[in-house]
């Protein structure tokens, strides 16, 4: 992986739509937008920080995701997601991420993404997850 400045920065602006809402089971929770929705956006802009550090033969994957989802976003309101380039060790990236909604921040955190050699990663999609196995 190359090196990226800290500071490097990515965002991505979406419109909430009802696919978007809280919803479990098939029943929505809450007409707004759902926190698993929010982090697939927070992670894609943290992607876009990582992809032009890539080096042929790498893949970058998700390592983990620390949120706090604060305010809710109503369906038809534009959310603003950015992820910023906080610390680079060996082959991790930790971006800062915040969501912004009508001006104000509807959530923080960190997402984190490991850079794996690509065999590697072809490797462990090979395997298959672990619950296929019977193992828990």
């Amino acid at each position: 992986m190359r090196e990226i400045a800290s500071g490097e920065q990515r965002s991505i602006a979406f419109d909430v739509t009802e696919s978007m809402q809280a919803a479990f089971g098939g029943r929505c929770m809450h007409a707004v937008l759902s926190t698993w929705v929010l982090v697939h956006h927070l992670e894609w802009a943290a992607r876009l920080v990582l992809e032009p550090a890539l080096e042929d033969g790498e893949e970058g994957v998700g390592a983990g995701v620390d949120l706090r989802h604060v305010r809710p976003a109503s369906i038809g309101s534009r959310v603003t997601v950015t992820a910023r380039a906080v610390r680079q060790q060996a082959a991790l990236l930790v971006c800062e991420v915040c969501a912004f909604c009508g001006g104000q921040q509807i959530a923080k955190g960190r997402v984190f993404q490991a850079v794996l050699p690509r065999e590697r990663w072809d490797a462990l999609r090979a395997a298959g997850p672990l619950a296929a196995s019977g193992e828990e």
